[in-house]
């Protein structure tokens, strides 16, 4: 038998088993408050107890000698206390109880058996021959004793078995062994009477269990009927709420339907229109005619084979969108493009058809045209078509997007029509405007003087028998059938007027917003052409202009060299004769004097004339390099000789350090003498009295040579390096206003470097000192492997 059989007959004091299986857990429920019943019932029985014990221990007499009634009643007393501390145990445990309700029932049966044991001893200790009634009184409160626990303990078979065993044990060795004193029929009687009360416990106990597992099913019952309640009220809210937000989705899709600007078309299987969302109104379609009318006979014959294609393909199949776009004549007779994307939904229960979305792009396709239009007129413009040209194809462009338009373009130049473009009129008009009998005045300013003009703002005239029109213009328009017009003038950016872009119409008409923007871009983009045109006239003629300036100065420059180097050359040749005194002793001193300035001044006006006619060839690409092997020790050394006067004049120091085995230059012979000897003059010139100057030649980590020029001068301002660079570019200060010079040596050295493929780096601090990096690049080191090579 198992474990939870076992359980249940132990519930029904051996009973069979419930007609319906019980689940454990509701076993161990029913036990654990069949547990804290006994236990709460118990808290008067102890108490009881022990104050009949101390009676029983005072009013009866015990054969035995007096520890023997005290021994007892200290069990009693013993007991009462455990029995209470079990009580408040049971009562601050439930949750235990509830979850292990076999073992409290071990416990108080345990309990139980104790204090019966204790409580059955009363019958041996105060059993006396010599007193028959005393201990028949004894015998009757065991047997009393056994009966009130019959009310007590019976829901729990254990307990209750483990309660009247000590009673069972007692009175059954009475009438074994005292049969002498006392008629064995009373004690078996009392057997009896328990055996009774044990028949009465299983009774009590099963019927309790019933009761607490009635009451359970109830509860359960109960609970199952809230729970099936709540959830059929969620499900009845759900439903509800299902059906409001359905009924709100479909007045939202049939709101989004209806009020979509794109037209829904829904067909059966084969193509046959259905329904028709109210907005393919737009497109001039009257949904009530096209029901039952298949969708492709809204489109063009060749669009139409591809549809149908589509249609009769097998449902089976899965085909991706089909995305049309079309030209199509609506029934309103107006020609429209539309783009249509057509769903196969065969296979959709719901739908059972095809869907199609259609929505007319008329506006994007003549917008796009436009865009292309203008794209191809701002092409012709980058690639140097002519002007009349492009304004041609403008004027073209316009006219293609309407037959009853007629597109005049003039030009105007300070006040003066210069051109007239209209392809589409007769050239009695062009020849109109341009000799002046038809005013383009009348063009730009309508019926309004010439106030729109210059506030550039286009002029709309709706019928040509309108009061105030240039009559001129008015009768040239009758001639030729024109009805209306409007115009825009064009404008440069600067405001000047370019001129007049307008559009004529066969018919009274007024221009539609769409129209309006159209001339409105037109006219920007030929404004745009005009003016640009215009500025690359103006660019070119400057740049004529300079470049006969620049040949003009190149002329004076080669005139002047020689005029002003030939008497320059006298004077210094002339001077120099005197300074020496090679003829023989002026006399006075102070002519020897003056022969000296006269000589240091030509030399000067003699460096400043070359200095300029250099940067002049420079800068006019004439100054060829003459390239030679070329060693930089030689190149130094000479710049230095040249040099070393003015520098011990003012005890400055000229230091050189150059790397071993440099190798030799490709350069320029001239060229590198005059840069290391600018560079160095510079450094004379602004480095203070007993300063120092220092050149370093190396090779660069990127196989370059690198030659730097260093000096402990005033230095530069930051903010003047940039300056000192460009050709006549001087830092002036309080320091250097002394120092006379063209601002040429730099830009001329840089110059001269770049040509080398090399770069010049100038830094500086003001006070402190300049710094000059020169590199040359390494095709220009010529290598021992390239010498031996070619030797």
């Amino acid at each position: 038998m198992s474990e939870g059989n076992e359980t249940r007959e132990a519930e029904t004091g051996g009973a069979a088993e419930p007609p319906l299986a019980v689940p454990d857990a509701v076993h161990q429920r029913i036990r654990a408050s069949q547990l804290v019943r006994v236990a709460i019932g118990h808290r008067s029985v102890s108490i009881s107890t022990l104050t009949l014990g101390v009676i029983i221990a005072a009013a009866l007499h015990s054969p035995y000698p007096p520890f023997v009634p005290a021994l007892w009643l200290g069990g009693v007393v013993i007991y009462t206390l455990v029995s209470i501390y079990m009580l408040q145990q049971a009562l601050s445990n439930k949750e235990d109880i509830a979850a292990n309700p076999a073992r409290w029932v071990n416990r108080y049966a345990l309990l139980y058996f104790s204090g019966c044991v204790c409580w059955a001893a009363m019958l041996p200790v105060f059993w006396s021959a010599e007193a028959p009634e005393q201990s028949l009184y004894v015998a009757l409160i065991i047997v009393a004793t056994s009966f009130f626990t019959v009310n007590t303990l019976a829901p729990i078979p254990r307990i209750f078995l483990a309660a009247n065993i000590p009673f069972i044990v007692v009175m059954s060795g009475g009438a074994l062994f005292l049969e002498d004193v006392v008629s064995p029929a009373i004690f078996v009687l009392n057997i009896g009477a328990l055996a009774v009360n044990f028949l009465i416990a299983r009774r009590i106990a099963k019927r309790d269990f019933d009761a607490q597992l009635l009451t359970i099913r109830h509860e359960e019952l109960i609970r199952d009927m809230g729970n099936a309640r709540d959830i059929a009220e969620s499900a009845l809210t759900s439903a509800k709420q299902a059906n409001a937000e359905l009924s709100s989705q479909e007045e939202l899709f049939r709101a989004l339907v209806e009020n979509a600007k794109d037209g829904i078309i829904l067909t059966d299987t084969a193509g046959n229109i259905r329904y028709m969302s109210p907005s393919v109104r737009n497109l001039g379609y009257d949904p009530s005619v096209y029901l039952g009318v298949h969708v492709s006979d809204m489109l063009t014959p060749d669009t139409r084979r591809l549809v149908m294609n589509h249609f009769q393909a097998p449902s089976r199949a899965a085909f991706p969108p089909l995305s049309i776009t079309d030209q199509i004549l609506t029934p309103t007779g107006r020609r429209i493009w539309v783009e249509a994307r057509i769903k196969d939904m065969r296979r959709d229960p719901n739908v059972g058809g095809f869907v199609v979305n259609i929505r007319d792009i008329t506006e994007r396709k003549r917008i796009d045209e436009e865009l292309a239009e203008h794209l191809e007129v701002l092409n012709a413009l980058a690639h140097n078509a002519s002007l009349d040209t492009i304004l041609l194809r403008l004027m073209c462009n316009i006219e293609k997007t309407n037959p009853a338009i007629r597109a005049v373009l003039v030009t105007v130049e300070n006040g003066r029509p210069q051109s007239v473009i209209a392809p589409s009129l007769p050239r009695a008009f062009k020849e109109g405007i341009l000799s002046g009998t038809v005013p383009y005045q009348g063009l730009i300013a309508g019926t309004y003087a010439s106030g729109a003009a210059h506030q550039a703002k286009n002029v709309i005239v709706p019928n040509a028998d309108m009061e105030g029109l240039d009559p001129a213009l008015g009768e040239m328009m009758q001639q030729m059938g024109l009805r209306a017009f409007w115009s825009q003038p064009l404008h440069a950016r600067k405001g000047r007027l370019l001129g007049a872009l307008a559009i004529f119409h066969i018919q009274p008409h007024t221009p539609s917003a769409r129209e309006l923007s159209q001339t409105d871009g037109a006219a920007h983009l030929a404004g745009l052409a005009i003016e640009r045109r215009q500025h690359e006239d103006e660019l070119r003629e400057a740049m004529e202009r300079a470049d006969l300036a620049n040949r003009a100065k190149s002329r004076f420059l080669a005139t002047m060299s020689h005029e002003l180097r030939t008497p320059l050359n006298a004077i210094i040749g002339f001077s120099e004769i005197m300074h020496t005194e090679l003829f023989g002793a002026l006399g006075d001193d102070h002519y020897s004097d003056y022969a000296k300035d006269i000589l240091m001044s030509g030399r000067h006006l003699l460096s400043v004339i070359d200095d300029i006619l250099d940067i002049s060839k420079i800068e006019a690409g004439r100054y060829e390099l003459e390239d030679r092997d070329v060693t930089i020790e030689d190149v130094i050394e000479w710049s230095v000789l040249l040099t070393q006067p003015k520098a011990n004049e003012k005890h400055i120091t000229i230091a050189s350090t150059l790397a071993p085995e440099l190798p030799r230059l490709i350069a320029d012979l001239r060229a590198m003498r005059q840069i290391l000897l600018n560079l160095l003059a510079n450094a004379v010139k602004f480095t203070p009295n007993y300063g120092r100057i220092s050149i370093n030649v190396e090779i660069a980590a990127n196989g370059g040579l690198e030659i730097t020029v260093s000096d402990t001068g005033i230095g530069i301002p930051a903010d003047k390096i940039e300056y000192v660079m460009q050709p006549f570019g001087q830092a002036t200060n309080h320091l250097t206003e002394h120092q006379s010079g063209t601002g040429l040596g730099l830009p001329i050295c840089k110059s001269l470097i770049e040509m080398h493929e090399g770069t010049l780096q100038l830094e500086s601090r003001e006070n402190e000192g300049t710094t000059v990096h020169l590199w040359l690049p390494p095709a220009r080191l010529r290598t021992a492997d390239a010498v031996l090579a070619a030797r």
